[in-house]
């Protein structure tokens, strides 16, 4: 969901995870491997290895998705 609060910044998938780890204090590598597959999945779109430097977006899916989860959350409380 940090992605969904930084969305509007231009910082690369790198950078996201770098700032996910700090917050909550998990590893940094487990942060980009979660976020390529989130990638993967066609959730969010950024960077690769052959493209560098890409700031990170997320996609109608992932950002319908995030949406949801917070719905649900509010429904919950």
């Amino acid at each position: 969901m940090e992605a969904y609060f930084n969305a509007d910044d231009s910082i690369t998938l790198t950078a996201l995870a770098k700032k996910i780890a700090l917050k909550t204090g998990i590893p940094e590598s487990t942060v980009k491997w979660n976020l390529r597959l989130l990638r993967d999945l066609g959730l969010l779109s950024g960077g690769s290895i052959d493209r560098k430097n890409v700031p990170f977006k997320l996609s109608k899916a992932g950002q319908t998705l995030i949406e949801y989860i917070i719905g649900n959350r509010e429904l919950n409380r």
